[in-house]
């Protein structure tokens, strides 16, 4: 009988374990990480050709309560780029280039992500690559890890002026919602796909208008300066530089306050108010300008004043419904690189 009632107990005991067992499992099977970007993606966009740039994304998990194992990011990197190395709090992560496809047609079977096995379709000259956290669990409580990725912009021959291409970003996590390398029962859990715009491009342009909390008030003895900074990409030469701003009828231009600097060439005039009524356009043509990879290559400043009559004779801001106005001042570039346009264009705002 006390044999009979060991065994009894060792079964007992064993369906005990083995329902702990499958419970565990069940939970495993439907733990539920959700790798994300929190906040947004950032860097890239307009960027000078041959030169560097990065994008900033911040791993996460944004499920309530389950964790997620071996964060990773799949990057795609596009034509013309280089993804040469990734950060985490400074430490440099582990890059692993799976292959870059050099089909014509493209490559859409031809790569595979080595943790999920799913084929990633890459276009022309695309690249597929793994960022590999030093992390090994990530938890719902746990900060964003904000990965800094360093790429290399090509030269105008592989990443044409003006084109733009995607970096296509998707959060990973490898193991799964468990540390075991069982993707049979815990497949790897992907997020979803951010893309990063990158343009080319040669030349860029940025305006301020300086007042105080961007505000003003009307009348010439609140004057306001514009500044216009056109920004040419390192040791590249441009020739025709138009810098051109077009005056809105409700902004009046102050005559003799106009400069125009860092022009290694001619300047010529083209176009400058009188100064007697509102609006107008100023324009400058530099006739050859290069690159030092500094912003404010060419730098066009003059004064500006917000009348009380626009260029239609009607109050310029204030109407019986609304005491002040939002009012945007345009600007643009155009130059020649060789025989190849390039261009760009900025706007400020401010309120009176």
């Amino acid at each position: 009988m006390g044999l009979r009632r060991n065994r009894s107990v060792s079964a007992l005991a064993g369906s005990v374990l083995t329902a702990s067992v499958m419970a565990l499992l069940s939970a495993a099977a439907f733990a539920a990480p959700l790798p994300t970007f929190t906040p947004a993606p950032t860097g890239g966009g307009n960027v000078f050709s041959g030169e560097p740039y990065q994008i900033t994304s911040c791993f996460n998990n944004s499920s309530l309560s389950d964790p997620g194992y071996s964060p990773t990011i799949q990057v795609v990197v596009p034509a013309g780029s280089t993804l040469s190395s990734a950060s985490y709090l400074g430490n440099a992560q582990t890059v692993q280039t799976i292959g870059t496809c050099n089909l014509v047609a493209g490559c859409p079977t031809g790569f595979a992500n080595p943790d999920t096995g799913l084929a990633v379709p890459l276009a022309q000259n695309e690249t597929l690559a793994i960022v590999r956290y030093s992390l090994g669990s990530f938890s719902p409580t746990q900060p964003p890890a904000c990965a800094v990725m360093s790429f290399a912009l090509g030269n105008t021959t592989a990443a044409p002026l003006d084109l733009t291409r995607n970096v296509k970003l998707t959060p990973i996590f490898a193991l799964g919602a468990d540390p075991l390398d069982d993707p049979a029962t815990d497949p790897p859990v992907a997020g979803t796909t951010v893309l990063m715009p990158v343009t080319p491009k040669l030349i860029k342009l940025t305006k301020t208008i300086l007042a105080p909390e961007n505000e003003t008030a009307t009348g010439p003895n609140y004057p306001r300066t514009v500044n216009i900074s056109v920004e040419v990409a390192n040791g590249a030469t441009v020739t025709n530089a138009d810098v051109s701003d077009v005056l809105p009828s409700n902004l009046q231009f102050v005559s003799g306050t106009l400069t125009f600097t860092g022009c290694a060439g001619a300047v010529t005039d083209l176009g400058t108010p009188t100064g007697a009524t509102p609006g107008g356009s100023i324009i400058r043509r530099c006739a050859s300008v290069t690159g030092a990879g500094v912003p404010g290559t060419l730098v066009l400043s003059f004064q500006v004043y917000v009348p009380n009559l626009d260029g239609v004779s009607a109050a310029a801001v204030v109407t019986p419904t609304a005491p002040t106005k939002l009012i945007t001042n345009n600007a643009s570039v155009a130059a020649f690189f060789g025989a190849t346009a390039v261009s760009d264009n900025g706007s400020a705002t401010i309120t009176a």
